[in-house]
C-alpha cells in the first residue's frame, strides 16, 4: 500500500543501526569491521560517548635545505630553509644535530636553542605560518673545530623530514 512502511523493510532498516544500550564488540560485529586488501578484517578503536575523537595523523611531510654560505678558519655562516609539504602549520620548530660539535653563535629570522649537538630553530611572529608548499628561512653564524660537515637529517615539529 502506498504511504505505509512494510514490516519487513522496517526490520531490515533497523538492523543497520547500532544499539547503544548493549556493549559493542567491534571484532564480532560485522557492521564495525573493515576489510583490508589482504582479505583480513580490522576493527576500529571504539569511540565512547562524551570523549573527544582524535584522528591519528601521519608524520608531517617536510624538507629542509642547509647551505654553508661562507667559511673561515674556525667559523662559518649558513642558511637553513624549511619547506612545508603538508597541511598548513602555524608555529614551527626545526631540529637537527651537528655531526662534529659545531655551535651556533648568532641567528636571524628565528629563535634558537642548542644543547650539545642538538639545535632547535623556531619561528618568530612574522614567519610562524607555513602554508602548504610554503617555506621559511633562517641564517646563522657558527663555530667549529676540525671539520664542518653538514647535518644529515632534520625534523619539523618532531616529525622527520627529508
Amino acid at each position: 500500500m502506498p504511504g505505509r512502511l512494510q514490516r519487513g523493510h522496517r526490520q531490515r532498516h533497523q538492523a543497520h543501526h547500532l544499539d547503544l544500550q548493549r556493549p559493542i564488540q567491534p571484532a564480532l560485529d560485522p557492521r564495525l569491521r573493515t576489510r583490508t586488501g589482504a582479505g583480513h578484517f580490522t576493527a576500529p578503536a571504539p569511540v565512547l560517548p562524551g570523549l573527544p575523537f582524535r584522528r591519528s595523523r601521519a608524520p608531517h611531510p617536510t624538507s629542509a635545505t642547509y647551505t654553508v654560505s661562507s667559511e673561515w678558519p674556525g667559523g662559518f655562516g649558513a642558511n637553513v630553509s624549511v619547506n612545508n609539504l603538508g597541511d598548513p602549520v602555524n608555529g614551527w620548530k626545526l631540529t637537527w644535530s651537528f655531526p662534529a660539535g659545531q655551535t651556533v653563535t648568532q641567528l636571524w629570522n628565528g629563535t634558537y636553542t642548542q644543547s650539545g649537538s642538538q639545535v632547535t630553530v623556531g619561528n618568530v611572529d612574522y614567519n610562524s605560518a607555513l602554508s602548504s608548499g610554503g617555506s621559511a628561512s633562517s641564517g646563522f653564524n657558527g663555530v667549529f673545530s676540525g671539520s664542518n660537515p653538514v647535518p644529515s637529517s632534520f625534523a619539523l615539529n618532531g616529525s622527520a623530514g627529508r
